[in-house]
């Protein structure tokens, strides 16, 4: 009778809670009667089952934490003994699969169960793979009943196996939690085979390898190294051509990427190489783990061997993206990647085809590729590529494509809804247009240029500090902030700038190890912010902490860039302080930094030998400074690219060695300011002058009206065309003359302090016109006119194109 009231309690209950009374199975009379009821589970017959088992069903949707896991294991084992007895009974649709299952699980043996999960995964079905575990799960509990633990470890490591895979499939990250779970367990009780352990240590080691992708923590990785090194330990008797050897040792190799053993990764990513077939999407995933890891050794160690081995391996992969369908989706990721190794190429060879490669590949895969993330990291290394090809070629053109696209990420990162992504970009492609804007400056001197090139590097040490990245990032961040300023300050004149400028380099110093590679860079431009903040206060002794920063430079890496640097700064010291030792130290650092850069860059370095030679001739006398000016100037005209942007600047230096020479070999002038010599000896007397007047039309010609080298550059060629005249007496070349100085004063803004030499020209010009046509006849004055000899005095020339 007591049964039967308790039934009847609980039916009564049920009916209650299906029609919305939440608390009629969690009342502690209700409870009490079921428990009750369950001490009888033995001889409980099935209507009592069937009852017991919807009211424990129910309570668990209204209990928590243990009591939710009590009432869930008593409804399964219920609702199983109910379709025992009856195989038409009804259950609820997770209990019918659960049902299945078990039933599924009883026909298992180990190695049904591995095939079970093989084929599931295989399948990447995530139906099919769900299935698996709900089997396995069963296999557990049957092998846990039967007191088989061998089985159970063994069903439990493939279920944590199988919910990996699943994770894999759909990014769930509580299924990567449970695979850690019942792996760590299963690893735990591993049987005594070690072939079997070594397996779970690779299953294992692949679970927390794939979680710290996931979340990034530290702790997952070191647990990650630990269970695939014992793995590939343990595997290593079956070798390479075995299945179960090949999937730990890949993962092996990740997880060593990820920790920085980039030595120890490449070997096992080597010997991987050995075994995927040639041209397969496993091959080529291989060799993109590679060349991270060579690049990673290339960026450490600065080896020529590491760089080209990640080029390499870029091409191989990059290859095979082509053409195997399965490769097809990493071809984006490994194209900017082989960019930005071939960038790497071009910055130690100084080999133009690196960067027509570099160009190639990104603009074929651009024309490929449509999802948004991947084309924006192309366009990040299309710019970098425009941009290095400007300062390879000097082709204006490259530049201004260097910055549309540039601006093209920053209009499509502003689109973009999600914040965080828009940064990204921003932040990817920040240091590059920043240069760009002040190469862009240098050209046409735009002060909005210099603001937001500024405002960028400034958003990128920012962002670099807040994204904790390497410190060769941040540091790298510094020097193009401190470019920018530097070059602001000199165009602006602005101390703050200066300061500023010096601020960011000295703190990239304190920031990099004393065996970075990078600290010769950064002493380098520290030198040029001195000397450039010198120039504005005119304190001498930034002049010689700049120069004691260039000499810690080349101490360094004694690179054509610093030893540019330090020859510029040794010829502003010879400038203000007229030492003899500095002028001869700025030859003899331009003539190393000549011999020491890329032939592309040797133009930079010949120029200012030419320029620091000429002026030694002035000062010294030397004529063979002068005529080693002539030649090492030709030679800088010669090596510079025809559209480079500095062209003119180096034809005007060397037009201006040309004029020195001209005055020096001239004889004395006549008593009527003119020269008194044959057709052949005017002909010798006039070559160079007339090579440098050719060479400065040939300067002016190539810079368009309005830009700032044009005011001096007609005033050096209205110069040159006067001395000629008083060579030659063509009144051509007077009339030539005059005309250049009133177009460069049209072109030459008021305030600029050339425009008081260009109307000192002016007038000179005007009054030899007016002497050889005086308007009347002067007065005697009983005086004969002064006598003029010697050689004619050296007139002051404008300097506006010393590059």
């Amino acid at each position: 009778m007591q049964e039967l009231n308790g039934l009847t309690t609980l039916r009564r209950r049920i009916i209650q809670y299906e029609q919305g009374a939440r608390a009629a199975v969690t009342d502690p009379m209700a409870v009490t009667a079921a428990e009750e009821l369950l001490a009888q589970a033995p001889q409980l017959d099935l209507e009592a089952a069937a009852v017991l088992a919807w009211f424990y069903w129910y309570l668990r949707l209204e209990v928590t934490e243990h009591a939710h896991e009590e009432a869930t294991g008593t409804a399964v084992r219920l609702f199983f003994r109910v379709r025992d007895l009856d195989p038409d009974a009804v259950l609820p649709p997770l209990m019918e699969q659960q049902y299945a299952a078990r039933r599924a699980a009883r026909e298992l043996d180990t190695a049904l169960a591995a095939a079970l999960a093989r084929d599931a995964s295989h399948r990447r079905d995530p139906d099919a793979m769900y299935w698996a575990i709900a089997v396995l799960t069963e296999a557990e509990v049957l092998a846990i009943e039967a007191g088989a633990h061998a089985e159970r470890v063994v069903y439990r490591c493939l279920r944590g196996h199988q919910l990996c895979a699943v994770y894999e499939l759909l990014g769930r990250a509580e299924d990567l939690d449970r695979a850690v779970a019942d792996l760590s367990n299963a690893v735990l009780h591993a049987p005594g085979d070690p072939a079997t352990a070594a397996v779970m240590h690779g299953y294992l080691g692949r679970a927390y390898l794939r979680r710290h992708q996931l979340q990034g923590r530290p702790e997952d990785l070191e647990e990650a190294l630990a269970e695939l090194r014992q793995a590939h330990l343990g595997l290593a008797p079956l070798g390479p051509d075995e299945p179960e050897w090949l999937v730990p040792t890949q993962n092996l190799g990740a997880a060593l990427l990820l920790a920085g053993h980039y030595e120890e990764a490449a070997a096992v990513l080597r010997r991987l190489l050995t075994v995927h077939p040639q041209d397969s999407p496993e091959a080529a995933q291989t060799h993109h783990m590679l060349a991270g890891a060579c690049r990673a050794l290339y960026l450490g160690h600065h080896r020529r061997q590491d760089l080209d081995d990640c080029v390499l391996s870029l091409r191989a992969a990059y290859g095979t993206s082509l053409s195997a369908p399965g490769a097809a989706g990493m071809g984006a990721e490994v194209a900017q990647l082989l960019a930005a190794a071939l960038l790497d190429l071009y910055r130690v060879d100084g080999e133009g085809r690196y960067l027509e490669e570099a160009g190639r590949t990104v603009r074929e895969c651009l024309e490929r590729e449509d999802r948004t993330a991947a084309r924006m990291r192309l366009l990040v290394r299309r710019s970098e590529v425009h941009y290095a090809a400007y300062h390879h070629t000097g082709d204006r053109d490259e530049l201004d494509a260097a910055i549309a696209t540039a601006d093209e990420i920053l209009l499509e990162a502003a689109a973009d809804a999600d914040a965080s992504r828009s940064v990204q970009w921003e932040s990817a492609i920040g240091p590059t247009l920043a240069q760009a804007l002040c190469e862009r400056f240098r050209l046409e001197p735009d002060p909005n240029d210099l603001d937001l090139a500024v405002e960028m590097a400034q958003d990128g040490v920012e962002w670099s500090a807040e994204d904790g990245r390497s410190v060769a990032d941040c540091a790298s961040q510094l020097l193009v902030l401190g470019y920018a300023l530097t070059l602001r300050g000199e165009a602006s004149g602005s101390p703050s700038d200066m300061d500023h400028a010096v601020e960011a380099f000295d703190e990239a110093l304190d920031l990099l190890p004393a065996d970075s590679p990078l600290r010769a860079r950064t002493h380098a431009e520290l030198g040029n912010a001195l000397r450039a903040r010198a120039a504005i206060s005119g304190d001498v002794g930034d002049l010689d902490a700049s120069i004691a920063a260039y000499r810690e430079a080349v101490a360094a890496d004694a690179d054509h860039f610093a030893l540019t640097g330090f020859a510029t700064a040794r010829l502003d010291r010879f400038l203000r302080r007229g030492g003899r030792a500095d002028l001869d130290e700025a030859v003899t650092l331009s003539r190393g930094a000549a011999q020491a850069a890329p032939e592309h860059e040797q133009h930079t370095a010949l120029h200012l030998a030419g320029i620091a030679l000429r002026l030694r001739f002035d000062h010294f006398g030397d004529l063979r400074d002068l005529d080693e000016a002539i030649e090492t100037g030709g030679q800088s005209v010669r090596a510079i690219p025809p559209r480079h942007t500095l062209r003119p600047a180096y034809l005007s230096n060397l037009a201006l060695a040309h004029s020195s020479h001209f005055h020096e070999l001239a004889p004395p002038l006549d008593l009527d300011g003119s020269f008194s010599m044959s057709a052949d000896e005017t002909d010798v007397l006039t070559y160079d002058i007339d090579t440098s007047i050719d060479l400065l039309r040939e300067a002016v010609d190539t810079v368009p009206v309005g830009h700032r080298y044009r005011p001096g550059l007609l005033a050096n060629l209205a110069d040159a065309l006067a001395a000629r005249f008083s060579a030659t007496s063509r009144w051509a070349d007077h009339r030539a003359a005059l005309t250049s100085v009133v177009d460069a004063l049209e072109e030459c803004p008021t305030g600029r302090p050339e425009r008081a030499q260009l109307l000192y020209l002016r007038a000179r010009l005007l009054l030899k016109g007016a002497e050889a046509h005086p308007a009347r006849p002067r007065q005697p004055t009983g005086r004969p006119p002064p006598k003029r000899c010697g050689r004619p005095l050296r007139r002051r020339r404008l300097p506006p194109c010393c590059g």
